[in-house]
């Protein structure tokens, strides 16, 4: 908010198309409201919950730019999850709100709200709904990248190898090869040291 910035209406532009996109969430192709009572997935939910843990903080911090960056990730997020959920969206109009409130007033009361969105309570952001239940990671043969796949954030040293070791794109790299010592560090790194049979 200190800082200067020479006004360009090149940027008019991608503001329309990224409000026209969050405005989409909301109807089908017909103009109806496709908002529904459908139960919001976890990853609606994680995205949603991130999205208020960014926006509230930006706004703490006069980071609005970031506030909005997060939004577009967060609206191209729910776009692909076909989310529909009047769980996660019904909070999305009280948080761009500060940002655009007009767009925010009309999804307000179009969800059947009788009162202004600015009297709406702030959403507060629930870190059950943030951790990870998965960390995708290289897996090292020999100390080089050879592949990348997904482990379960809780899983044990001993079970991340099991499943590197038995993943196709591992075999290549077993065959004919004898392991010799196993480095497996969760949320790390997954290293497998071979050497040929002899």
């Amino acid at each position: 908010i200190e800082q200067s910035k020479p006004w360009d209406v090149a940027g008019i532009d991608g503001c329309f198309r990224f409000l026209k996109k969050f405005w989409s969430l909301y109807w089908d192709k017909d103009g109806n409201l496709a908002a529904d009572d459908s139960e919001a997935t976890a990853d609606n939910m994680k995205t949603l919950h991130k999205l208020i843990k960014k926006v509230t903080a930006d706004i703490e911090e006069f980071s609005y730019n970031t506030s909005i960056s997060a939004f577009m990730v967060a609206v191209n997020e729910l776009s692909s999850q076909k989310c529909r959920s009047k769980q996660v969206l019904s909070v999305l109009p009280v948080l761009i709100a500060p940002f655009a409130p007009h767009i925010a007033e009309e999804l307000w009361e179009a969800l059947s709200n009788n009162t202004s969105v600015c009297d709406a309570q702030w959403p507060s952001f629930d870190e059950k709904y943030l951790v990870e239940s998965s960390v995708k990671l290289g897996v090292q043969f020999n100390g080089k990248v050879r592949f990348a796949m997904d482990f379960p954030a809780d899983a044990t040293p001993d079970q991340m190898v099991q499943m590197a070791t038995s993943a196709p794109e591992a075999q290549k790299h077993l065959d004919g090869m004898q392991i010799v010592k196993t480095i497996a560090i969760p949320g790390r790194i997954v290293n497998i040291v071979v050497k040929p049979q002899a």
